[in-house]
């Protein structure tokens, strides 16, 4: 089946217009800042600032700003910014929405303005004169306050930030954090018509404190990945109560997160559909606060896998539909470890508890002491966890490190690391480190393996790092040959990677893939039998590879978006795709082949996990199990099974628009090996399910449409992804 490149692009265009009508109020991107576009070229540039001095804590510069511009100005690292009273009204900066004449900072592009992004500084502090004092705004509804990504050792103090247009309904939150560490806010308000106060994923030892976060639409507190996250002393309330809005959905949200406290707050005056929301989130804690006048519609407490410790807590005067759990047999403990009924919650009284009270010791295996040389010389893959940390080089001195047969497994972590749990098993991240090489003992790569059994994870991850540097061995999943939808190596805002006479093989999809980073460099390092291509650097600045050997990927090697500074053997990288010929040449890899550029064979699932039911769609959750299942009945080529699944009349892209077939005897009638060829099913077995929930058509949750959508040259090379849409017929 062929489609029409002017008319596939035309559709896409028309999907993505009705998408944002259909959804832009509903689902909102937990990654705004890694699919915004950056801004235009502007020359003019922020003012300076002349009030300078210098901090007597720590040495740091101290610069006392009146005007937006001078707030824009000084965001650096290593630097307190002190906003005297008065209002900054970002859209008033002389470059909104232009480059920013400010590496530490860009506007990113939302829907309906731009939003303030802070990148990858270290030590800073945002402090104003006191709530109400100083006040951070913006126009945008669908753009975030303030975003930081990739960040270390912030804190934002004595300040108020939310939208400006208000009443009504914002699809953006207030302060968004990605991939930041050691983050504090304290002493802030915090306001709607913004859909989160505070919202951050990726990020660990995060402290909300003696705050006030009200008038949100979705979460006063929201987090996905984190670790060590504390709200304390805060006042949340009126959210979902605005005229006009719905109810709120989680005041307090976790999903796949270690350690998420909220103690000593009062929660008052709210309508939403639960209190606390907990997926798959250890280590939670609800103590000490007290919780009065909430409407609740669904339950208090909803909680999957894990529940939490409640204790200490008053609960008066609530109303709604909802009663105290969901109907999941998943409950609350007290600090005594006895289980908690409704009967027992409503009786329960006040009083002063702490988690370091109450949870038993730290399990976090802390970093291994360094040897006058640096060194650690490693022979186990639990060896190798235990000397994770700063300012070191560890030495593998063995031939097989199989992270997957770590003690303890996907349950401890250590001070630098930790278990993100995947479709079928956990995947190791490095987080927060400075300063690490690991290498083998040997000259030989071939001689020392590190790999991991999970083939929906990455071997290894690194998260807000930097001076990394990895040489000498060999990366990959350990059951080989087959089919991934993970990659081998992942780096998201880490700074000066290198990547030296390593060996990065398939199953993975991908050997490298970079976000948010800057300076890579990679040598005599070879990259084969992945299944979506060699490298994949998104935002990335300063990529450098020399003498480095790609084969036996499909087309292209290369993926390079928004990024810059690229070279391959000194050559300028200045397209977005690219191979390699056998010579070891650069070959930029164009996707336009005119009528025959794209084919969609396309099936309609009847998916029993619809979008009223998002949580589904996680990696780890019900609907992408089903997705995997599905995608398993198209590789076998089992039409039977497969027609079960389908939804008619079913909706078939061909060469001049959509055909349908009208029942499950039309379409087992079809012949479906002439629509979904071996070929194509040889390539849908290698499909990544990573984009699974983001569909082509826009980042959505999805409703039950399955396509594994070829682009490329289909005489030779294709790549195939899995992808949905949701609503499915009113598109077509």
């Amino acid at each position: 089946m062929k489609v029409r490149r002017k008319n596939i692009l035309r559709i896409l265009a028309a999907a993505v217009a009705l998408v944002l009508v259909l959804v832009c109020g509903v689902a909102v991107s937990t990654n705004a800042s890694a699919e915004a576009a950056q801004s235009p070229a502007f020359s003019a540039e922020p003012e300076a600032v002349s009030d300078i001095s210098v901090s007597k804590d720590d040495g740091r510069p101290v610069i006392r700003v009146g005007t937006v511009d001078e707030l824009l100005a000084a965001i650096a690292s290593d630097t307190v910014i002190e906003l005297k009273e008065g209002t900054y009204s970002l859209p008033e900066a002389r470059n909104y929405g232009r480059e920013s004449g400010n590496p530490e900072y860009l506007w990113n592009e939302a829907y309906d303005g731009w939003e303030l992004e802070i990148r990858n500084v270290r030590n800073l502090t945002l402090r104003g004169a006191g709530i109400g004092k100083t006040v951070i705004s913006t126009d945008p509804r669908y753009a975030n306050v303030i975003s930081f990504s990739g960040c270390r050792n912030i804190e934002v103090s004595g300040l108020t930030a939310g939208h400006t247009q208000e009443p009504g309904f914002c699809a953006g939150g207030v302060l968004y954090f990605n991939g930041c560490t050691s983050v504090s806010v304290d002493a802030c308000s915090l306001y709607g018509c913004g859909v989160i106060g505070v919202w951050a994923q990726n990020c660990s030892n995060l402290s909300v404190t003696a705050s006030e976060i009200y008038e949100c639409s979705y979460s006063a507190v929201s987090v996905y990945s984190c670790r060590n996250v504390r709200v304390e002393n805060c006042d949340v309330y009126s959210h979902g109560s605005r005229e006009g809005q719905e109810s709120a959905v989680n005041l307090f949200d976790a999903s796949y997160s270690d350690s998420f406290v909220v103690i000593r707050s009062r929660i008052h005056d709210n309508n939403t559909q639960h209190l606390m929301n907990l997926d798959y989130t250890k280590g939670a804690f609800f103590l000490s606060n007290e919780v009065s006048g909430n409407r609740i519609d669904s339950s208090i407490f909803c909680f999957r896998q894990y529940g939490a410790v409640v204790d200490g807590c008053v609960f008066t005067e609530w109303s709604g539909f909802g009663g105290w759990y969901e109907d999941d047999g998943i409950f609350a403990s007290d600090a005594e470890g006895n289980r908690l009924d409704g009967a027992v919650l409503e009786s329960m009284s006040y009083r002063d508890l702490d988690p370091a009270d109450i949870a038993p010791a730290s399990s976090l295996i802390p970093a291994a002491a360094v040897p006058a040389n640096g060194e650690i010389r490693v022979k186990t893959v639990d060896e190798l966890l235990s000397a994770i940390g700063s300012d070191r080089t560890i030495v593998l001195d063995g031939r097989l490190f199989d992270l997957s047969a770590a003690s303890g497994y996907g349950s401890i972590a250590g001070e630098y690391w930790f278990w993100q749990e995947s479709y079928d098993g956990p995947a190791l991240v490095i987080q927060g480190v400075s300063g690490l090489t690991i290498k083998a003992a040997g000259d030989n790569p071939k001689e020392t393996v590190l790999s991991a059994v999970p083939r929906y994870a990455d071997v290894l991850s690194f998260r807000s790092c930097s001076d990394i540097c990895l040489t000498g061995f060999t990366a990959g999943h350990t059951k080989e040959p087959g089919s991934c939808s993970g990659g081998v190596l992942f780096f998201q805002d880490c700074d000066d990677i290198r990547v030296d006479d390593c060996r990065l093989y398939g199953c993975g999809v991908l050997g490298v893939q970079c976000s948010n980073c800057s300076s890579f460099s990679s040598s005599r390092t070879e990259i084969y039998d992945c299944s979506q291509g060699a490298v994949n650097m998104y935002m990335t600045k300063g990529i450098h590879f020399s003498d480095c050997d790609i084969h036996d990927v499909p087309s292209p090697a290369f993926c390079l978006m928004e990024c810059g500074d690229a070279f391959w053997n000194s050559k300028p990288m200045l397209a977005d795709y690219y191979d390699i010929t056998e010579d070891g040449s650069l070959m930029e890899y164009s996707y336009d082949y005119g009528y025959d550029s794209v084919y969609v064979p396309a099936a309609v699932l009847d998916n029993p996990f619809s979008y009223d039911n998002p949580v589904a769609f996680d990696r780890s959750g019900a609907a992408f199990a089903f997705a995997a299942a599905a995608q398993q009945m198209v590789a076998r080529g089992d039409w039977e099974a497969l027609a079960g699944k389908l939804i008619y009349p079913l909706p078939v892209f061909g060469e001049y628009g959509t055909s349908s077939f009208a029942d499950r005897t039309d379409f087992l009638a079809a012949d479906p090996d002439s629509i979904l060829t071996e070929e194509f099913r040889l390539r849908a077995a290698d499909a990544s399910l990573e984009t699974y929930g983001h569909s082509l058509f826009g980042n959505t949750f999805c409703d039950g449409y399955l396509a594994f959508v070829c682009i490329g040259d289909p005489d030779n090379s294709m790549d195939y992804r899995l992808s949905c849409l949701s609503p499915v017929a009113p598109l077509f």
